[in-house]
């Protein structure tokens, strides 16, 4: 080859020419199927990057491994949140040579994003025509398909529901196109897609953090850190060593459940964490003002209807606990009973219900076999405003959904977890009352199965606006002294 002509040659590389793939990326850029799962955890194997650049190819209709379209495309690229579809447009934007992008699609370093109130890139098609990616995220009203149709998709997280994902086949349908996803089974509902993949309708890519997964193809050293650091056994193991066992499973190897080898908090230590009523103080709990929360877990047996009082101190940087008291049912009890049990426990405490600050409740509970609606938020309400005389509509504050809202949905038993176990690591940051033996047990002794996990639950529910970071900005004033 003449000086010349490797000089064009170098001349026609792209950013997509210098990467060097790894196993996991190569075999998702290698598959034909028009739905395709790559299953990792979290950083390490590269997802968003291959995603992205298969989705790059794709739409400039040149793609190295695969056949892809002849002509230009609509394509999304979903993500969890704007802030990560920033995320993935800036990778996108760093892999594409400019002569691809059209002159009115501009990239906004302030922004982190696109130009645009819904932010695109045009991507001109080797054809001569231009491609277009639009960037959506969940819970964004633009992500209605309504009347769309799309050439493809790739989802940096799985869709919502198994409807959700049916919609997006039924846009791609008219012309043939695929459905991508690259994501950790982390935060999102997966039993759908489990499912999906078990029976074949979607091509499972699943590889877990291994020294040989972190060697390019062709290479034989693995990769490296920005400060040189080999991602290696060693490195791998460092890794294992910063996570909790039970999460290891899903955060490092992408496997679809969390699987907790003995009990779930191997920081949680009685002797610790576990105070004698009003002594607690002496042990450095604040005698200042605190807000006061109480959390429901619904059940119809010995210890399955729970309900937890605590008092929070969110002045400082991370919330400090104080597990006040707790109720545990005694066999079966009526809603009634519950609400009784539930006025008596905080009532031991000289507390009126008027000084709680927040109330969150489980979703309504069917029975074992499901049926007819024995528990729920709406109907304790209205028994707790009975028992005080008041009646449902003056009951303040009321009894919200734990499950409603942002970040409650199927990722908030993980997020529930490991706030409480970070609170356990910091001294005095949580302090269960002696009195609590059913919560002190389940701490102690869950290991994420059905067995206590009742009262760990009705915890979480009671942290709720803590673990999701709104309880110091509730707006919400009331408050008491504790001690």
């Amino acid at each position: 080859m003449s000086m010349l002509s490797a000089a064009v040659d170098l001349s026609e590389r792209t950013p997509l020419d210098y990467v060097d793939w790894l196993p996991s990326q190569s075999q998702y850029l290698h598959t034909h199927d028009r739905n395709v799962l790559l299953r990792a955890g979290n950083q390490a194997l590269g997802k968003t990057t291959v995603g992205v650049a298969d989705t790059l190819w794709t739409a400039r209709g040149e793609h190295p491994f695969r056949p892809v379209s002849h002509k230009p495309g609509i394509y999304w690229i979903v993500s969890s949140s704007e802030q990560q579809s920033g995320v993935l447009a800036g990778k996108l934007f760093k892999l594409c040579p400019p002569g691809w992008i059209h002159p009115a699609s501009e990239w906004v370093s302030e922004k982190g994003h696109f130009r645009g109130k819904y932010p695109s890139i045009g991507i001109r098609h080797k054809s001569g025509g231009w491609s277009r990616i639009y960037f959506r995220w969940t819970g964004q009203r633009t992500l209605n398909l309504a009347g769309a149709t799309l050439d493809g998709v790739l989802f940096d997280e799985p869709p919502a529901t198994q409807r959700a994902f049916r919609e997006v086949e039924r846009r791609l349908t008219r012309t043939g196109g695929w459905l991508r996803m690259t994501l950790t089974p982390v935060n999102a509902p997966v039993d759908y897609l489990r499912e999906l993949c078990d029976a074949g309708q979607v091509v499972d890519l699943h590889y877990s953090l291994t020294a040989e997964n972190l060697i390019p193809l062709g290479r034989s050293e693995p990769l490296q850190l920005n400060d040189g650091t080999p991602m290696d056994a060693e490195w791998i193991a460092g890794q294992r060593a910063l996570v909790l066992p039970w999460e290891a499973p899903v955060i490092l190897d992408g496997e679809w459940e969390f699987r907790a080898a003995g009990q779930v908090f191997p920081a949680w230590d009685p002797a610790l964490h576990v105070c004698r009523g009003r002594v607690v103080n002496s042990a450095g709990f604040p005698r200042h003002k605190v807000k006061l929360a109480v959390g429901i877990d619904y059940g119809d047996d010995t210890h399955r209807q729970v309900a937890v009082l605590c008092a929070i101190d969110d002045a400082g940087r991370y919330p400090r606990v104080w597990v006040l008291d707790e109720y545990a049912s005694d066999g079966r009890t009526t809603t009634d009973q519950d609400a009784d049990h539930i006025l008596a426990m905080i009532g031991r405490h000289g507390i009126k219900w008027s000084e709680l600050n927040f109330v969150h409740g489980d979703k309504r509970y069917m029975g074992r076999r499901g049926g007819i609606t024995l528990k729920s938020n709406k109907l304790l309400h209205r028994a707790v405003g009975d028992a005080l005389g008041m009646g449902p509509v003056r009951l303040s504050p009321p009894i919200h959904s734990a499950k409603r809202g942002k970040g409650a949905g199927h990722g908030a038993k993980y997020a529930g977890a490991r706030w409480l176990h970070e609170s356990m690591i910091r001294e005095g940051h949580l302090l269960v009352d002696s009195r609590c033996k059913v919560v002190i047990e389940a701490l102690g002794k869950w290991d994420w199965t059905e067995s206590y996990k009742d009262p760990v639950d009705a915890l979480r529910y009671c942290l709720k606006p803590w673990i999701l970071g709104r309880g110091r900005w509730s707006g919400v004033h009331r408050a008491i002294r504790v001690g």
